[in-house]
């Protein structure tokens, strides 16, 4: 008859036993869903500036408005830039004894030059683009499977295997007395598992003991995978891609608020000719009537406006009416009215 062995038993039924593992990373993957979100709404702003702006006023000076078009542009980038980073760190899936014993393997392989086939890397990486695809749809397509599909998903062993250093430099708290590897610690672990199924209660809680392990282990790996793309994201923020977002939003800002110089405005009424050059459909649209044709010339007054669209009473002249309108690009030329004799 076996002896019972009471649940407070087994919890820390080894020197040193190891707490039930808590994932640290946690915290890390709250702050970057904050970062998205507010990377969000620092792009949706700037596109709400973009829209309110009077970027009009610029269009007659043409390297004002290129130096705002690519100050927007560089400030979505650097958003795109902090989104895709911060998202990256999301992406980083559980990591499991499986994963680790593969990179451990294929670390073996390639110090013994042997390269199984879970862990060949050709020296060109597949796109998925079909042969004979041009250079620039080519890299678009490995860009995108690099964001939709990373490399922690692609090639988890690879990816991996620079973390067995950290893992190896943590073995006193990771494996204790129990190896110097994953695979060391997943050996105990079959073995006290088996023993355990046999009905030896001590293999039982040293089978308890080697999963918390093993399960720290894991989060430990993911939790290194975590804080390094964190701190590739830190690196984009506080680095040269943050200040490239600070001089493009400053930028952009100066530019809206560079002084244009402007036509003066209409103090006083004076007479003027305009010249219709406005289509019958442009003119009608303004209010003319049907008869005011394009090309015709009509004795005016300006009353407000600017003297290069300037708001204007006109005379009637022949099948052309009498017309209140603003003299716009689209619809005609003002033409100040020189006095016969002086």
């Amino acid at each position: 008859m076996g002896v019972s062995v009471e649940p407070s038993d087994v919890q820390h039924p080894l020197p040193g036993a190891m707490p039930m593992p808590v994932d640290e990373a946690a915290p890390v993957r709250t702050a970057a869903q904050w970062l998205v979100v507010a990377a969000g709404a620092i792009g949706a702003a700037l596109v709400a500036g973009l829209q309110l702006g009077d970027v009009g006023k610029l269009t007659g000076t043409p390297f004002l408005l290129v130096a705002a078009a690519a100050a927007v542009v560089s400030a979505l980038a650097v958003v795109g830039r902090v989104i895709a980073r911060a998202s990256a760190v999301l992406v980083i899936r559980r990591i499991t004894v499986s994963d680790l014993l593969a990179a451990e393997t294929a670390e073996q392989a390639r110090a013994t030059d042997i390269h199984p086939v879970s862990d060949s890397r050709p020296p060109h990486r597949d796109t998925g683009s079909p042969a004979g695809t041009p250079w620039i749809p080519r890299q678009w397509d490995r860009l995108r499977g690099r964001l939709l599909q990373p490399d922690v998903i692609r090639e988890p062993a690879a990816y991996l295997r620079p973390l067995l250093g950290q893992i190896r430099a943590n073995r006193e708290w990771l494996f204790v007395a129990d190896g110097r590897s994953t695979s060391d610690l997943s050996n105990a672990y079959t073995e006290a598992a088996q023993r355990a199924r046999a009905g030896d209660q001590v293999a039982a809680a040293r089978a308890a003991e080697l999963d918390r392990r093993l399960t720290g282990l894991c989060l430990f790996a993911r939790g290194e995978l975590t804080r390094s793309a964190y701190r590739r994201l830190s690196t984009t923020i506080t680095g040269w891609p943050g200040w490239l977002f600070v001089v493009s939003v400053a930028l952009f800002a100066i530019t809206l608020n560079w002084p244009v110089a402007q036509a003066p405005r209409v103090k006083e009424p004076y007479p003027l000719t305009v010249v219709l050059t406005g289509s019958a459909g442009q003119l009608k649209g303004a209010g003319l009537a049907t008869g005011c044709r394009p090309a015709s010339r009509l004795n005016a007054v300006a009353l407000a406006g600017t003297t290069t669209e300037p708001l204007v009473v006109t005379d009637a002249q022949g099948s052309c009416p009498a017309s209140r309108f603003t003299v716009t690009a689209d619809i005609g030329v003002p033409l100040p009215s020189v006095p016969a004799n002086r």
